[in-house]
């Protein structure tokens, strides 16, 4: 009997897989590193986010406060117990020492425009209990 070899195409693609699974893996790896490196980045960012949106809140507060209503105040006083409260707990670890005094330097400042504002005793209480 004639012994057969394989077809030449068959022979390229079986030389082509390691090729091709090496390729693989190094996009996968690439994707990994992206996706790291994308992950410390974004925890920079998201803290940053926070101290801006904090000072933010702060200015919205000090902007005019005698033209604005207790609504205005009740809403003031939610977003900051979101701030303090939700918000607070996703960066606390990234935050240096300067950045918590900074977070309550600025909460004093902003407790002591709502307060000097405020007129209602609701208000008044949310903000001294925390």
């Amino acid at each position: 009997m004639k012994k057969v070899s394989a077809p030449e195409s068959r022979k390229r693609t079986s030389n082509h897989e390691p090729a091709r699974s090496k390729g693989i893996l190094g996009l996968v790896f690439r994707c990994c590193v992206f996706a790291l490196l994308f992950a410390l980045s974004a925890c920079g960012e998201r803290k940053e986010d926070y101290l801006t949106e904090f000072r933010e809140l702060v200015g919205q507060a000090q902007f005019h406060p005698e033209a604005k209503t207790d609504s205005d105040w009740g809403k003031i006083v939610e977003k900051r117990a979101e701030f303090l409260r939700k918000k607070f707990v996703e960066v606390h670890a990234e935050l240096t020492e300067e950045e918590l005094a900074r977070i309550d330097s600025l909460d004093e400042v902003l407790r002591g425009t709502v307060l000097r504002y405020t007129k209602k005793q609701k208000i008044y209480e949310e903000l001294t209990k925390q």
